[in-house]
């Protein structure tokens, strides 16, 4: 799975204001917003010892409470919260779902995500409305972990245990990601109408554009053009137009995020910057400012892919910097090799022994750049990692810039008779646009890539598994005008807040074909 921006529910560090709660607002609302408004550890268990001061709660809330106050705490830890002390909680307090949830998060924190999975699909068949508090940044952790496993079965029952749980949610990336795969499982299986059903949960064109390319979905083709439109035109206008009214509104974190996330897939890095950076630059120095360092790294990577070199470093520097790795890809972007080999080459020596697939895969990808850089400003270039490590957008990108264009072309054709990497390699031979300034390097690698995209081989493979377009992904995305966005940001002052108690969003009505509509 592609990385994803997800920020809601995550636990955020700076304080917010300790209004009163208000009476109409529902269990989960109440627990979803301080939790998601973040604090010192005892703030927020302060907060969650509130919560029943306006209403009685029920035995399994009472537990819920202690549960997220647990969790909490076990995140001040050096290791965070442990499998023994989430499980001798579930032994005080047995079937209550966020003793489950309690050790679905400990299990993920200590890198059993399948055991995680395995207990957050058996609880939320009887959590009901409980099933809110399960963290969206837990969720997209857990996809990306059991991707790393090649676990398709475990993530597409994690996604249909929350999709027809009602969990409401996630950002239209994740909740899209979600669907695409419990879509996937259904179709595999002859359920053709469970998977039309699910269709209502997709709002990424980036997902739509699965329909369009890979043969295992044309069941659906013809219902996601009607949707989205033939060139996702449909899709786009509701997805951008949609994240940018809800920042307008809302103004806060999460908002924030998902509009950065929609104008990313988007490709549109100039809108994002005149969107957020008058924003940053009144927030990045004020300590309960969230906006501003939720979409700092993503500020600074747009300002560099727009060619404003000298404005990204300065948002880097406001932000208190970025980790070598992620700024040596900036700089191995730009062309610097020589800088970014050097900062690669430091962050693997300060790399610790991996202890998941997922950390296996990022250290794969420091080597892969590190031989990159090195070959590009003339030293030889060792490749010491397993390649099959790397996705395959990573791991073509490095082969060709090793100029191993031969075993690119195989590394491309393996992966598109792979049912794991299909999706992938199927994405990766579609057209595409060239960002509005390149480096000299980054049109080098365009020229390798689109050549390639050409060989006959790889066209009658593509031709047995999927289709390529004749459009970019992006061409029917709308250009934005971000007046209204930039006059509701310019106004805003250090020690203005967004309300914390954020309600939960109506969720999908998912009518089953064996379900009452």
């Amino acid at each position: 799975m592609d990385t994803r921006l997800i920020l809601a529910g995550l636990l955020l560090t700076a304080a917010a204001p300790t209004g009163a709660l208000p009476p109409a607002a529902s269990f989960e609302q109440k627990v979803v917003a301080i939790m998601s408004a973040g604090g010192s550890a005892d703030l927020i268990q302060s907060r969650l010892d509130r919560v029943g001061a306006t209403q009685p709660l029920t035995p399994d809330q009472q537990v819920a409470i202690e549960a997220l106050g647990a969790l909490v705490r076990g995140k001040t830890k050096p290791n965070g919260l442990s499998v023994a002390e989430a499980e001798a909680f579930a032994v005080r307090h047995p079937g209550s779902p966020a003793s489950a949830f309690l050790v679905a998060e400990a299990a993920l924190a200590n890198n059993d995500p399948q055991r995680s999975a395995d207990t957050l699909v058996a609880a939320a068949a009887h959590a009901g409305s409980l099933i809110q508090l399960i963290s969206p940044t837990a969720v997209s952790k857990l996809a990306d972990e059991l991707d790393a496993l090649s676990d398709r079965d475990r993530t597409a029952a994690l996604a249909k245990a929350l999709l027809y749980g009602n969990w409401a949610r996630g950002s239209p990336s994740l909740r899209s990601f979600l669907a695409l795969t419990a879509i996937r499982n259904e179709l595999a299986a002859g359920r053709l109408e469970r998977a039309r059903a699910l269709l209502v949960v997709i709002k990424s064109p980036a997902t739509f554009h699965e329909f369009l390319i890979d043969e295992r979905l044309a069941p659906l083709r013809v219902d996601v053009e009607r949707i989205a439109g033939s060139h996702l035109e449909h899709a786009w206008q509701d997805y951008l137009v949609g994240a940018r009214t809800d920042w307008v509104s809302r103004g806060d974190a999460i908002s924030a995020a998902a509009y950065v996330e929609a104008l990313k897939q988007a490709n549109q890095y100039e809108a994002l910057a005149d969107a957020f950076l008058p924003r940053f630059l009144k927030g990045y120095n004020c300590p309960s400012d969230l906006v501003a360092r939720t979409i700092g790294a993503d500020l600074a990577d747009s300002l560099g892919r727009a060619g404003r070199w000298a404005k990204s470093d300065d948002v880097i520097r406001r932000s208190g910097g970025v980790s070598p790795a992620i700024y040596a890809a900036t700089l191995l972007e730009r062309g610097n090799f020589g800088q970014a080999e050097a900062l690669l080459s430091r962050s693997l020596k300060a790399a610790a022994l991996p202890k998941s697939k997922t950390d296996e895969k990022a250290l794969a990808w420091l080597q892969g750049a590190e031989s990159c850089a090195a070959y590009r400003g003339g030293r030889p270039a060792t490749v010491t990692y397993d390649p099959a490590l790397l996705d395959i957008s990573p791991r073509l990108f490095v082969l060709l810039c090793l100029d191993r264009a031969p075993e690119a072309q195989a590394a491309l054709i393996a992966a598109l008779s792979s049912e794991d990497e299909r999706a992938d390699a199927l994405r990766w031979v579609q057209p595409f646009k060239d960002q509005p300034a390149q480096s000299k390097f980054r049109e080098a690698m365009n020229t390798k890539i689109r050549a390639l995209q050409r060989e006959p081989s790889v066209i009658e493979a593509v031709s047995r598994y999927g289709r390529i377009l004749d459009w970019p992904f992006t061409s029917a995305a709308p250009q934005n005008s971000d007046a209204a966005a930039l006059r509701s940001t310019n106004a805003w002052q250090c020690g203005q807040q967004s309300d914390w108690q954020a309600a939960i969003p109506n969720v999908e009505s998912i009518h089953l074909p064996d379900s009452q509509p």
